[in-house]
Order: C-alpha cells, then sequence, then structure tokens
C-alpha cells in the first residue's frame, strides 16, 4: 500500500509519534513523507532510517505563508504518486486545505485526517474553515478526546492514541548512572521536563514552583529539554528568580529515553495538550509524573500521575506534590497497554485498509 503522509520529522510529538506507527507498518505501507521545511528541520536519525528503509521524502513550504507554491508542490505530488491514501497529521480545520487540493487532482484518492492536539495556531482560520471540513468526506482519527472534539466538534471520528515502544522506555539503571556521572549529578534529586518551549507548555509555572522547592530540597536540580521561540524568555525568567544556577537546559536529545531513567519526578503543567507522548514515555519508565489538570485523563495509565490546577495559588500545592513523590524508590511499570505501538498498529492498519 502507497501511502503519502503529511507530518513533521522533528523532535516534536508527532514526528515521535508517525514514525512508531510507519515502523510498525513498514512491511505493510510504502512511505512517502510531505514534510514542511527543509532536510535541516528533520532528524539526523529519522532521516537515515527513512532512507535505509527506501522511502521518500517532499519538502514543502509552509501552507499559510506560501499557500501557492504549497498547493502546486501537492498537487504535482499526488498528481504524479500511485498513492491508495493520503494520510494528514494536524491540529485544526486548516487540514481541509490538504483534503481540498488533494480532491482536485484525485477525486477518489481515500483521505485520513488526523488531530493531534486541542488548540492550535490560527485560530480564525480554524473557525473560518471549520465548516467546509464539517462537509469534506473524509476518515476523521484523533490522538484523543480532546483533540477530536476541538477538530470536528459533533462529527464522528476514532480514537488512535499516540503510541511508543514500550520496551525502549523502561527504567535503566545503566542509563541513570551513565547520565549522573555525565552531568556531575551523584546523590541528586533530578526534577525532569520535556517539551517545546513554546506558551502552550507553561514552563514558566514551574519557575514559580521551583523557586520555593529548591529553599528547602537544595539537593535538587531540574533538567528541561527543548527548544523553541520561548526557549530564551523562559531562562531569563529562571535568572530573574535566581535559581539558573539549580536547572539545566538542554536542547533536544536524541536519546531522550534514557533521561526519564536520569529523573526522579517528571512535571508537566501544560496549558493544553492533545495527547503528550512524553506523558506516555515517562510513565513507561516508572516516574511519577505531576501534571496540569487540563491534560486529557486518557493520558494517565499509571496510579503514579497526580493532577493539579496551575493557578498561582496552587504553586505551594505543587511543590508539596513534589516532596511527597521525590522519594519514591519504585520504578517498575505497572500500568496499561492503551499506547503500545505493536497493539495499537493493527487499529490503524485496518482504517488504512477499509
Amino acid at each position: 500500500m502507497n501511502v503519502l503522509i503529511k507530518t513533521s520529522l522533528g523532535f516534536d510529538g508527532v514526528s515521535s509519534i508517525t514514525m512508531n506507527y510507519c515502523r510498525m507498518l513498514k512491511k505493510e505501507c510504502n512511505y512517502t513523507f510531505f514534510v514542511i521545511g527543509t532536510k535541516d528541520d528533520i532528524r539526523k536519525d529519522v532521516y537515515k532510517e527513512i532512507e535505509n528503509n527506501k522511502w521518500n521524502i517532499i519538502y514543502a513550504p509552509d501552507s499559510v505563508k506560501h499557500f501557492f507554491e504549497y498547493r502546486k508542490l501537492l498537487r504535482k505530488t499526488i498528481k504524479n504518486g500511485e498513492f491508495d491514501l493520503f494520510h494528514i497529521n494536524g491540529n485544526s480545520s486548516l487540514m481541509y486545505i490538504d483534503y481540498h487540493i488533494a480532491k482536485s487532482v484525485n477525486k477518489k484518492l481515500k483521505i485520513i485526517t488526523h488531530s493531534h492536539n486541542s488548540n492550535c495556531t490560527h485560530r480564525k482560520l480554524h473557525f473560518l474553515l471549520k465548516p467546509l471540513f464539517n462537509a469534506a468526506k473524509v476518515t476523521r482519527i484523533s490522538c484523543s478526546d480532546a483533540a477530536g472534539n476541538w477538530a470536528y466538534g459533533r462529527k464522528k471520528y476514532l480514537v488512535i492514541p499516540n503510541v511508543i515502544d514500550y520496551s525502549k522506555f523502561y527504567f535503566n539503571e545503566n542509563y541513570r548512572l551513565e547520565l549522573g556521572n555525565k552531568y556531575n549529578l551523584y546523590k541528586k534529586k533530578v526534577l525532569l521536563h520535556i517539551g517545546a518551549f513554546v506558551k502552550a507548555k507553561n514552563q514558566e509555572y514551574l519557575a514559580k514552583v521551583f523557586k520555593l522547592f529548591f529553599l528547602h530540597n537544595p539537593n535538587s536540580v531540574a533538567i528541561f529539554i527543548g527548544e523553541g521561540d520561548e526557549k530564551e524568555r523562559v531562562i531569563s525568567v529562571f535568572k530573574e528568580m535566581n535559581i539558573l544556577d539549580k536547572v539545566l537546559f538542554l536542547n533536544n536529545q536524541s536519546d531522550i529515553y534514557k533521561y526519564y531513567s536520569l529523573a526522579d519526578v517528571f512535571l508537566m503543567p501544560s496549558i493544553y495538550e492533545g495527547l503528550p507522548v512524553v506523558l506516555i514515555e515517562a510513565q513507561v519508565a516508572g516516574l511519577p509524573c505531576i501534571i496540569s489538570n487540563n491534560i486529557s485523563k486518557q493520558t494517565i495509565i499509571t496510579e503514579n500521575v497526580v493532577s493539579l490546577d496551575i493557578d498561582e495559588k496552587n504553586v505551594e500545592c505543587w511543590c508539596n506534590q513534589i516532596e511527597k513523590l521525590i522519594n519514591n524508590n519504585s520504578r517498575n511499570f505497572i500500568g496499561k497497554d492503551d499506547f503500545s505501538a505493536e497493539v495499537k498498529a493493527k487499529e490503524l492498519l485496518n482504517i488504512y485498509c477499509n
């Protein structure tokens, strides 16, 4: 089966999920990736994997900023390719743009839209295109109910959750020792946050939490892993609070799975999310997690997750919960296999084929 799939291929969650499914279905599907950006925007290990599988990548301009160039390239791609289906990853009604272009070339092409978030950047365009998107004859899937309700409203959709290879993320004492030595964190308690530095991730809230926490727990450090437009501003907030010396700001890591074994608590104070794959990874690693109550309960697969408000009055509550959980020495994963790539890939293949 020849599949054209619009996705990102960087360090974000959508990229990870896309590749996890592609790996599981590589015997059944031959992929062409339609990617916004250039080769520099693709993870090196992912690019090599795609190359080894003899899959194709087509680099496209932004569909909003360079619409006519984008349309021309997508039309050409679909016209010249013998695709059985077009899998569109997105987080809003802007997926209608891809649907409309594709159908103008091949009316018989099966199209799947895949919603990954419960909000978006181009909100005005989202609501403007929503009536057209609702009328589109597509197969609608979503990573969660929150993302599905946002993108599709009352239209029927199927939930195909974000998936990971569980075995890769189980706690590993060797990883803990390796990274502990690398960053000189011997006998330190480690607080971990992983995510792009964008407003939705709300890293600034953790500055207030850590300011209070470090006062009573001087033998602790925090690690932030990610990149984004808000990173420098967030760093400046930590500097203003005089706690920058207790925090490591790292760029995206290709061996991210090792950092869950290094950490003692995982934190995620997001303003909104679809279904964050990093939270699934943290739970599979046996990490206690403290998250905002804006994150879908569908993401919770263990009993080690505490969900809290993220208002100003609740900073002390976050701090208290960290103190309760940070000495949890049990790192065995006891939870559901709802997000196992091996299990869920079969469901996606059924949607592809039917």
